[in-house]
């Protein structure tokens, strides 16, 4: 301090702080990363926006299907505009059993009017694969209700997919959604090696 600031009001000397927008500026919520909304030892639930993503890498179960269906109540109380899921099937993940299927299509037919896609993707080949094919064709074929839907091999076909869908929603933008592919990946991989 020199001898001049001496007599000065300590309030003069102090750098004022930067004020921080009330609202998040556009590039600060393309930049959000996912929320973590179900963790379950069957399935993680991320949600960004009107994009709900599911990575099931375990066995379905009763406990992980509720936890799931209140979350995407919740997604889709919040999104007028409907929301996008994805179901992230990893590799060597059991397909749900007949009954589990039957819980799966009876509450997309209750959401059907909110959601605007659903894309599947199948992370994995041969037999295991097929047998996974095999329970989402039960469950899109048994459905009442009908909304877009596609059974993707790879994530970038996923992407093209939701963006078309979507397109004048937050999920129509393809980076953001290979973003949070990227990160529910990364934070998958992260929770397991705990």
């Amino acid at each position: 301090m020199s001898p001049a600031d001496a007599n000065k009001p300590i309030d003069d000397m102090l750098i004022p702080r930067r004020r921080l927008p009330s609202r998040p500026s556009a590039s600060e919520i393309e930049e959000r990363d996912p929320a973590l909304v179900v963790d379950q030892p069957a399935v993680l639930a991320y949600a960004l926006e009107n994009l709900f993503v599911m990575l099931w890498r375990g066995a379905t179960t009763d406990v992980a299907l509720d936890d799931v269906h209140a979350a995407l109540e919740r997604v889709v109380a919040q999104h007028e505009e409907g929301i996008a899921i994805v179901s992230i099937i990893q590799r060597g993940a059991p397909p749900p059993s007949s009954a589990h299927r039957g819980r799966v299509r009876e509450f997309q037919e209750t959401l059907s009017s909110r959601l605007r896609c659903l894309a599947i993707v199948i992370e994995g080949m041969g037999f295991w694969a097929s047998a996974v094919l095999g329970a989402a064709t039960a469950i899109i074929s048994a459905r009442r209700v009908r909304f877009p839907q596609k059974v993707c091999r790879t994530h970038e076909e996923a992407v093209l997919f939701i963006a078309s869908k979507c397109e004048g929603t937050p999920a129509g933008d393809g980076r953001m959604i290979m973003r949070a592919f990227d990160f529910v990946h990364a934070d998958a991989t992260l929770r397991a090696s705990r």
